[in-house]
């Protein structure tokens, strides 16, 4: 019995797991009647809340052991949700719980739930019965809502260390933080049923989710207003194409998500067209979840090259194969009326005018020019074109440079611009130094800020490689730096999974590298195998080897096998000129039949029989058969012959023969077992 009660909520306030005194643990291991872990796995408690004095349980609740680590044996740490299923109150100096093993918990084999919405950390605290109806603060986000694998995944990954059992009737808080810890937004959830039992035990189990798809108001008072989840339109962006070497223009103000593939090569993001401030940006990253506070990349620190009557231009900064989204930002005010940009491929960069004989390269606008006309263009260029002595930068079409003009003082900066609204800018995004909120890690400015949260900020969001579900960073350690991932990554990641070729566990992180070795294995032993194709056109059995010497599979040599001896084929050859001189005048009787030695076929006709026999002699000279086939492997032949018409240059035609032998019955099976098994021509 514990009388000592004290409630986490700060550390995992969302778990079921509570903390006991060692005496506990040295007590269960010393106990004559067996090993007490062995009687429940995962050990699960009951525990029962009295009030002292009274009779009767206040309440009664199965959790699980986080750990053995409390000095007062009366003493135990309840998580803040297991405290409000025991319905503990306020006042726990007048409460003991009392405790049992709950060996009989069983696995949970099914689960129906109901996704409600989010409530608020902070509100729950101070009105505790919200944690246990159905009212929420707002709706769950759109990705939570648009698939019922989203909603698996999601409670897959924040179940483990939290959660050990699970209650038919029970409102599940789910944190979108790690291991129960609090968070502002926690998502809820209402189970409607469970399977074998009212509670069961949600470790180490395949539970079947059935996700009832609706999703209840905020704050509404009871389950009449329910509307299905369709109807609920979370805040998404509308995501463009970009096109290498296309020019995209902008409308001032807007703030629009771009995306785009780099094929795998590196890429220059150029800006085309600015206003006077250089209001306009461009921020870079590999993740839809890219904003103008968060990105990996931006023009921001890039300055432009030309000024055109007041226009801005080249600012332009060198993008990784990495980067699929852009977004288009303004960092002040836009006083401009038009805005562009370009994103051009790293192998087809603008080639400089390279002056041909009789030609001179201008120095103002970079034009080849005759040499006759150079002067009368020069006067005219050097008029109406001015470049800064110290940065650089082009006017063109303006006669003087602009007394606003600007160059950072800072060594190494390299910033510019002309007006005052740019100098602020340049200030604030390059050289104020910033505090990230989440973490209060200390940046050297406004752009490191951003690269820290889209990728190191533990509190920041990402996309998770292993889950597919936006979590936060998490906590980096050294193992998890050591492999490149998010501290979220390295936990998700060291959790197994079955490798479909071998069926064996595989940690996440890992699987990549496992397959790699099954496709070194694969060409191995593409490498080591030998194909034979049966000489019957319309077969082409493949086999590693044939118990004949006329190149035949055993079905289509079936019809010719006799015990005597043909050492000189003779007895073969008449057999066949038989079997030919029967085809082509009566036929298989198949209308299947595909053999132009048939005449069911209807592919060969004959005016008389002289033709005719002319015809089998010459096929008994050909070093192939043409016997006809039951449907089955006229189907398989069919069907090898269409995907290498449509595949020539994939597979050689032996490898394709065994794939449909294997049992592919369409296009994309063999394209499958292929890919599995088969060495490709580009393999060789």
């Amino acid at each position: 019995m514990f009388t000592n009660i004290s409630v986490d909520v700060d550390t995992h306030p969302l778990s079921d797991k509570v903390v006991l005194p060692h005496d506990v643990l040295t007590k269960w291991t010393g106990l004559a009647t067996g090993d007490i872990f062995e009687q429940s796995k995962p050990l699960t408690l009951l525990l029962t809340a009295r009030r002292r004095g009274v009779e009767g349980a206040v309440g009664k609740c199965v959790v699980g052991i986080r750990e053995f680590s409390l000095d007062n044996k009366e003493a135990i740490l309840l998580p803040w949700l297991v405290a409000q299923r025991l319905e503990l109150g306020d006042d726990l100096s007048e409460m003991m719980i009392e405790y049992r093993v709950f060996s009989e918990l069983p696995n949970g084999t099914s689960m129906q739930l109901e996704p409600l919405g989010v409530v608020y950390w902070s509100r729950m605290l101070g009105e505790p019965g919200r944690s246990t109806d159905d009212s929420v603060d707002a709706p769950l986000p759109a990705w939570l809502q648009s698939d019922d694998e989203h909603v698996r995944a999601f409670l897959e990954a924040r179940w483990n260390n939290t959660l050990t059992s699970v209650m038919a009737g029970d409102c599940l808080l789910v944190s979108t933080a790690e291991n129960g810890a609090a968070a502002e937004e926690i998502y809820k959830f209402k189970v409607h049923s469970l399977e074998p039992a009212e509670v069961v035990c949600v470790v180490n189990t395949d539970l079947q989710l059935d996700v009832v798809r609706s999703v209840r108001a905020p704050n509404a008072p009871g389950p009449s207003e329910v509307e299905p989840v369709r109807e609920v339109s979370g805040e998404c962006d509308c995501i463009s194409t970009v096109r290498l070497g296309e020019q995209v223009d902008v409308l001032p103000g807007s703030s629009k998500l771009y995306q785009i593939d780099l094929q795998g090569e590196c890429a220059t993001v150029e800006i085309l067209c600015n206003d006077e401030d250089e209001s306009f940006h461009i921020v870079a990253g590999s993740s839809d979840l890219l904003t103008e506070d968060s990105y990996e990349d931006s023009t921001f620190a890039s300055t432009a090259k030309e000024s055109h009557g007041g226009k801005n231009c080249c600012n332009s900064i060198k993008i990784d194969a990495s980067i699929s989204f852009l977004r288009s930002c303004f960092l002040s005010d836009p006083t401009g009326g038009a805005y562009s940009f370009i994103v051009r491929s790293s192998t087809v960069l603008p080639v400089p005018c390279s002056p041909n004989a009789g030609e001179v390269l201008c120095e103002y606008c970079g034009k080849c020019i005759l040499k006759d006309a150079y002067m009368l263009h020069e006067l005219h260029c050097q008029r109406r074109t001015k470049i800064c002595e110290l940065c650089g930068k082009k006017y063109i079409n303006s006669r003087t440079i602009p007394t606003t003009h600007w160059h950072c003082p800072r060594a190494g900066c390299g910033g510019r611009g002309d007006t005052k609204q740019s100098r602020i800018t340049h200030a604030k995004y390059c050289h104020e130094e910033q505090s990230c909120e989440g973490c209060k890690q200390d940046l050297a400015n406004a752009i490191e800020l951003a690269r820290h949260k889209a990728l190191d900020c533990p509190m920041s969001f990402h996309y998770c490689r292993f889950c597919q579900l936006k979590v936060l960073h998490g906590e980096s350690t050294v193992e998890s730096r050591y492999f490149g991932l998010s501290g979220h990554e390295y936990h998700c990641g060291m959790k197994t999974v079955d490798c479909y070729k071998c069926q064996k566990p595989v940690r996440r992180l890992e699987l990549a590298s496992h397959l790699a070795l099954h496709d070194h294995e694969r060409k191995v032993r593409g490498q080591n195998t030998v194909i034979l194709i049966c000489g019957n056109v319309n077969c082409r059995r493949a086999a590693s080897s044939f118990n004949n010497n006329h190149n035949l599979c055993d079905t289509c040599f079936g019809p010719f096998y006799s015990t005597e001896e043909d050492h000189n084929g003779q007895r073969f050859t008449r057999r066949l000129e038989r079997k030919y001189f029967i085809q082509l005048t009566r036929g298989c009787g198949s209308t299947y039949c595909k053999n132009i030695a048939c005449t069911s076929s209807g592919l060969t006709s004959f005016p008389d029989n002289t033709s005719l026999m002319n015809y089998v002699q010459q096929l008994l000279l050909d070093k192939e058969y043409y016997l006809c086939v039951d449907e089955a492997t006229t189907r398989r032949k069919l069907l090898a012959d269409t995907f290498l018409e449509i595949y020539a240059d994939a597979y050689a035609s032996p490898w394709v023969y065994k794939a449909v032998g294997t049992g592919a019955k369409d296009i994309a099976s063999v394209e499958q077992w292929l890919k599995e098994n088969a060495l490709a021509k580009s393999e060789l």
